[in-house]
């Protein structure tokens, strides 16, 4: 037998007195993939299912260094459980020795909106990003399969020697704290909402610090001035490494503001306050509303240095305001009593990796809508205190819920499932769950980020799916892109699903948000092979106006 070499290619050729053999081939098959086209596939593997040739007859064999693979996917059932990463996102950016991701055979998607599977030989360098979203972190710098991860210098990015066995990713985040620093002596505490607006990924530190700034031109932007404090406000975006060190990048302006809350230290219940921010050599005068504790609420997207105001006069902001926190958010109207001193409150409260929820509807319209039992409204009228407080908490919905759900689920996808319930609380009598109200209240939902549509060729649109007495009704709403926040009217407390639906513009005919020609481009075609079709009639027609 003699062989000739053909670059990679060796071809096996018998002498002429030999008219039939038996072969087979060996190789150690974790480190090669071998295969007998047209073969089946345990044939030519061992001497007992050797193959058999006679002197005519030819065999293509082939060897391939077995690869493995790198798979992840942001749904349960594109990869199954193993390979579900949730909580931020993944992307392969290099691998040792491969110029073009996309080239590789039998796997090479790197990473898209639906998740990644691409193959990689063992013992080559991978190059990942992984991004957690806002609220959490990367747990650590081992993987499945030995992967040690090593952070490099751009954010989020590691690199790792691919093991001799697949690397799914999942489980990789874990929910983190935002951290507040408050040295101030002039601010007792400090809390922002919709930190999500400032930092797309990981955490944010906020530290408050006294600042020695000059306060005359602050003084001079507020009628009735009295005096003036300056502090520092410092925003950074914080993402883990994994190993016990950060990214750490200085946040100074952004679009989308975020609330915030900062309880003045000395606070004067005869005084008003005022809020005033210096950024890049500007002055602006922030609406600021202030609570009975001295808590001032602002909205910022500039990180400097900010003037707390204190004015002469306290200032008339009406019976009602609205606060909200991290968790809660509550609404205050006087009594039906007249009574200040014996408040009406709406409070809402979200349980861990729900939605933070607001109550839209002022406390007093709640009253009328509660269907009050004559003692419950001597009660109020008293001046008891009275509290309505919703609470939103995740649930996992029967069979028979789901079923209901999917009936009027259209094409809509289905985001999270949450319990909505609505408790009344008067002082001196027993707590009583309401599920029906007389008249529709409006709630605010702040739709998750993992729920935020960032295509500009996708046009989302946010609905309530509300199971109540087994009935499923589809709610619309309003949604604020500003806020983050959908709007909707409900009667009913029970089960609740956040649901969406995208409609891709270029595909619709819809205006592109991004100034995209391509349906013009269409158009433009048609529009010229019905030119064509015109003069080849023959016919002559009166030029149309458009």
């Amino acid at each position: 037998m003699t062989g000739l070499d053909t670059n990679s290619t060796k071809e096996y050729v018998f002498e002429a007195d030999i008219t039939s053999i038996q072969f087979y081939v060996s190789c150690d098959e974790t480190k090669y993939s071998l295969q007998f086209p047209g073969k089946s596939a345990d044939e030519g593997k061992s001497e007992q299912t050797a193959i058999a040739l006679n002197a005519a007859g030819t065999q293509h064999i082939q060897i391939d260094h077995s690869v493995r693979t790198i798979t992840w996917a942001y749904d349960r059932q594109t990869y199954g459980e193993d390979a579900y990463l949730e909580r931020g996102k993944a992307q392969v950016i290099a691998v040792e020795g491969v110029y073009d991701l996309y080239s590789i055979p039998f796997a090479n998607n790197p990473g898209d909106e639906k998740g990644g599977h691409i193959a990689v030989e063992a013992g080559k360098q991978v190059t990942v990003r992984l991004t957690p979203d806002y609220g959490y972190q990367l747990k650590g710098v081992s993987l499945n399969g030995g992967v040690t991860l090593a952070p490099q210098d751009e954010v989020s990015t590691f690199t790792f020697k691919m093991p001799d066995t697949n690397v799914h990713f999942k489980g990789i985040f874990t929910q983190t704290s935002d951290e507040i620093n408050t040295s101030a002596t002039k601010v007792s505490s400090a809390s922002f909402e919709n930190g999500a607006n400032a930092a797309p990924s990981g955490n944010l530190r906020l530290t408050v610090a006294d600042s020695n700034e000059d306060t005359t031109n602050a003084l001079a932007q507020v009628a009735n001035a009295v005096s003036a404090e300056a502090v520092n406000l410092t925003l950074d975006q914080i993402v883990s490494k994994g190993n016990g060190t950060n990214w750490e990048t200085p946040v100074t302006q952004f679009s989308q503001p975020v609330k915030m809350k900062l309880k003045v230290a000395d606070y004067d219940t005869a005084a008003g306050y005022e809020v005033v921010r210096e950024h890049n050599g500007n002055l602006t005068k922030l609406t600021t509303s202030v609570s009975e504790n001295g808590t001032l609420t602002f909205e910022t997207n500039q990180f400097s240095t900010y003037f707390i105001v204190k004015t002469a006069k306290k200032a008339d902001n009406g019976n009602a305001k609205t606060e909200k926190s991290f968790n809660t958010s509550s609404t205050t109207a006087s009594s039906a009593a007249g009574s200040t001193d014996n408040a009406i409150t709406a409070q809402s409260v979200s349980g861990e990796g729900v939605p933070a929820i607001n109550i839209a509807s002022a406390a007093d319209q709640l009253l009328n809508l509660a269907k009050l039992s004559e003692d419950e409204n001597k009660a109020v009228k008293a001046g008891n205190k009275t509290q309505f407080v919703l609470s939103a908490s995740g649930m996992t919905p029967t069979k028979e819920e789901i079923a209901l759900i999917q009936s009027v689920l259209g094409n809509n996808v289905i985001g999270q499932y949450l319990n909505l319930n609505l408790t009344l609380k008067i002082l001196g009598r027993a707590d009583r769950q309401i599920t029906d109200l007389s008249a529709p209240m409006y709630i605010a939902i702040t739709i998750p980020q993992n729920l935020v549509n960032h295509d500009s060729s996708i046009e989302r649109t946010y609905r309530i799916v509300r199971i109540h007495d087994g009935v499923a009704t589809l709610i619309d709403g309003n949604y604020d892109a500003a806020t983050n926040q959908f709007t909707f009217a409900t009667d009913g407390f029970s089960t609740y699903a956040l649901v969406y639906e995208d409609v891709n513009t270029t595909l619709t005919g819809r205006s592109p948000k991004t100034g995209d020609n391509s349906l013009w481009m269409v158009w433009t075609l048609i529009l010229c092979a019905g030119c064509s079709i015109l003069f080849a009639a023959g016919k002559r027609y009166k030029k149309r106006e458009w």
